[in-house]
């Protein structure tokens, strides 16, 4: 009558317990998630024992699935753009970017990650150093014009749109840059 309970049950006794979650669906057709844990022991007359708990987390594996869709949906927009996205420390350390911010400055990954200040690629000095204080000051930027320096000494005008990020564990920006 319960499919679900018998194979938790079967498990339960080939391996002393079972801990899972399980997707079971309910006689109306619709789908709960649960969370199951069962062990398995001996009654005091000699016959197996199933002890265990079952927990509703439909909703929470709802929301899992949503987070992982859209962390697909920005990933997907990350990799794909043609302007650089890229996460750096206030003080110019790269912490993440994608393939169009490589092919912007004209340095390979490990080369950006070893730059010691991503800063000293904004051109020129004075517009780099009024970027970062009206950052810190205001929090977010749109369209900022500011040269970046190509690897190969070329320099490249482009609009800066960055936002402050500060979490627990990191204080810096997002940035994009359009080369135009």
């Amino acid at each position: 009558r319960f499919p679900a309970l018998q194979e938790i049950h079967e498990a339960a006794a080939i391996h002393g317990e079972f801990k899972d979650d399980l997707k079971i669906m309910q006689v109306n057709g619709s789908a709960r998630y649960v969370f199951a844990q069962c062990s398995a022991n001996k009654g005091v007359d000699g016959s197996q024992v199933f002890q265990g708990i079952m927990q509703d987390i439909t909703e929470r594996k709802l929301a899992e699935q949503e987070i992982i869709k859209s962390q697909e949906r920005y990933q997907e927009i990350f990799t794909q753009s043609k302007d650089a996205i890229f996460i750096c420390t206030l003080d110019g350390r790269f912490v993440d970017f994608n393939q169009a911010t490589s092919d912007l400055f004209g340095f390979s990954k490990n080369e950006l990650l070893a730059l010691p200040d991503a800063h000293d690629l904004y051109r020129p000095v004075e517009r780099k150093n009024e970027f970062l204080l009206k950052l810190k000051a205001q929090k977010s930027i749109k369209d900022y014009e500011l040269n970046v320096a190509h690897k190969s000494g070329e320099a490249r005008i482009c609009l800066v749109t960055a936002n402050i990020l500060i979490t627990d564990e990191f204080v810096g920006y997002n940035c994009i840059l359009r080369d135009v």
